[in-house]
């Protein structure tokens, strides 16, 4: 592994780290879901400013962002569980993702009613 580091595959040791270890992956699909949470909320803005869009098309975002949502509670969980995570950051997370929710959601119905 060592000639991977030193061929310049990975840029740091901690980086060969999380593609050598399980626990990395999981934290590596825990960032990919945080990314598809921050497109769908960029679907949202963007149908909002789109004065053609179909008003249909935001109980559908909210429900794709919800459903991202789910898939991060859980993986967070999971995180905590494993140790890989600090509970208190999973708490808090989940208190944020809260807020987000109930903003996304007026985003939402204010984009439907246009």
């Amino acid at each position: 592994m060592m000639m991977k580091l030193a061929m310049g595959l990975y840029d740091t040791q901690e980086d060969k780290d999380v593609f050598d270890n399980p626990k990395g992956m999981e934290q590596i699909a825990n960032y990919e879901n945080n990314m598809k949470l921050v497109k769908t909320e960029k679907m949202i803005y963007q149908a909002i400013l789109n004065n053609n869009s179909n008003k249909a098309i935001f109980p559908l975002l909210l429900a794709k962002y919800d459903e991202y949502m789910i898939e991060s509670y859980e993986m967070g969980e999971i995180l905590t569980q494993k140790g890989i995570s600090p509970e208190q950051e999973h708490i808090e997370f989940c208190k944020n993702s809260l807020t987000q929710r109930k903003y996304i959601k007026k985003c939402c119905d204010y984009g439907a009613k246009l």
